[in-house]
């Protein structure tokens, strides 16, 4: 696994490909919320500055992991820094990849690495342990007509 520091052409539709596939079969999310992560992910990549984190993990197979601190995002006012996109592809369960050390800092040593030299404060969030973005997207997912948004099985 290579980790780069810059998005690589086409990794932003993995990036989302990656979150809509997954937080559909685990989560039940349906497509409000893989186009929210397409349309945010593109907004910050627009507005993308030299201080802000993109660690993508690549394979083989091609963009496998991504992590990205947005030290800059407007919506994240006094908490700084804002940790997203933090996700790995199903075929990379068990290496460690989403345990931080590979992806976020590149070694077993948390005082170094990219993700270290950007660290700010976060405020970022998500389902296990932090209720940021849960609530948010639960109630947005569900939208006027559930059945528009939510996938069916």
């Amino acid at each position: 696994m290579k980790i780069v520091e810059q998005f690589l052409p086409g990794s932003l539709g993995t990036i989302v490909a990656l979150h809509g596939a997954h937080y559909a079969r685990d989560w039940g999310f349906g497509t409000f919320f893989e186009a929210k992560v397409a349309r945010e992910l593109a907004q910050f990549a627009g507005r993308f500055r030299a201080n802000d984190l993109v660690l993508l993990g690549v394979d083989e197979g091609g963009v496998a992991a991504s992590l990205i601190l947005d030290l800059n995002d407007p919506a994240s006012g006094e908490w700084g820094a804002h940790l997203r996109w933090f996700i790995a592809a199903d075929r990379c369960r068990g290496t460690g990849i989403g345990r931080g050390e590979t992806l976020v800092l590149g070694s077993d040593d948390p005082a170094s690495g990219a993700f270290a030299r950007s660290l700010g404060d976060t405020g970022g969030g998500s389902f296990h342990g932090c209720d940021g973005a849960g609530p948010s997207v639960r109630s947005a997912d569900a939208g006027e007509d559930p059945g528009l948004h939510r996938n069916r099985h």
